[in-house]
């Protein structure tokens, strides 16, 4: 074993694709690939470039002593621009290690790129719910606005994909190949179950409907269980987790929202969610009537508005911020 101190992200993809991160530099690699499908391209050119390394495949023998020079002086050039000491690579005999010949490698074919190129598998959903079968025959229904990628190497060591919005998964179990979901700096982690992830600029909130399912974020992990959900509101703030009070997440998937004596104001972060508009409630104790019934989802907000506000006796106001019940 040698020691490897980390300065460039370059450095870390090499040693996580040679198998010697622990757990926190994975969780980065993985957190740092899932914040952009650039970043998931970019991994997947270092990796088919190592596995080129590996198998040989039709590309010139590489002069290995001569790659491993111009990196070093890349990265030494790199430290003395930035005011500050490099970084070494601490080891024996650097071109007997995997990190090693990986560095060479890279440093030598990076014209290969072009003809190599594995751009990450991705779905995105604009203003429609979509539902997709990934190559594990999971199942995966995005809301509309959201986004899920995922590498081409899917399904092969692991199951990893990232995703930004709300989306449902209906994962196919393999107790081989666990499933993990990248949600900014959350990883969830199951085998096979069901669960709702919707994540915005404030919150995430994740609902299990079957199954267990582990969520690690911060070097803190939760375990769910089937109807519990899990609230993080806010970075670095310890996660908040209940029991599920309402079904309201699943009307995208059935185009249904339904009430079953919910207090208005959660019906009203429900639709506000949904249509993308503000919904207010302007008397307290108007907020906590509860409701009971079956509201269809229409194109538009005011329908549904319209049908609470008769079965409240409520009215409905339309102000420059959005709808005021009151």
């Amino acid at each position: 074993m040698f020691s490897l101190k980390i300065k460039t992200m370059d450095e870390l993809i090499i040693k996580y694709i040679v198998g010697e991160t622990d757990s926190e530099e994975t969780a980065r690699v993985r957190q740092w690939i899932a914040e952009d499908p650039g970043h998931g391209k970019t991994y997947e050119h270092f990796l088919a470039l190592w596995e080129h390394s590996r198998t040989g495949t039709a590309l010139p023998e590489p002069d290995m002593e001569a790659a491993w020079q111009r990196f070093i002086l890349k990265r030494e050039e790199a430290g003395r621009q930035q005011k500050r000491p490099g970084r070494t690579l601490a080891f024996k005999n650097p071109f007997r290690t995997g990190i090693a010949a990986a560095v060479a490698v890279m440093v030598m074919f990076t014209a290969w790129w072009a003809f190599i190129r594995k751009d990450n598998i991705s779905f995105e959903t604009v203003t429609a719910s979509a539902t997709y079968t990934l190559p594990d025959q999971s199942v995966v229904t995005l809301n509309s606005q959201s986004r899920l990628w995922y590498q081409k190497s899917f399904n092969k060591k692991e199951r990893w994909v990232a995703m930004k919005g709300e989306a449902f998964f209906d994962v196919t179990r393999n107790k081989e190949k666990p499933f993990v979901v990248s949600v900014d700096d959350i990883e969830v982690r199951v085998l096979g179950t069901s669960f709702n992830i919707r994540s915005d600029e404030k919150t995430t909130e994740i609902v299990v409907e079957t199954g267990s399912v582990k969520v690690s974020r911060g070097g803190e992990d939760y375990i769910l269980s089937p109807g519990e959900k899990l609230v993080f509101k806010g970075k670095g703030v310890r996660a908040d987790v209940s029991r599920v009070d309402n079904h309201l997440y699943r009307y995208y998937r059935t185009n249904m929202f339904v009430c079953d004596n919910t207090p208005l104001g959660q019906f009203a972060e429900s639709l506000s969610q949904a249509y993308g508009v503000q919904v207010s409630i302007a008397d307290s104790r108007l907020r906590e009537q509860q409701l009971t019934g079956k509201f269809p989802r229409t194109a538009t907000i005011e329908p549904i508005l319209e049908t609470v506000a008769l079965t409240l006796n409520a009215t409905v106001v339309k102000d420059k911020n959005g709808y005021i019940l009151k």
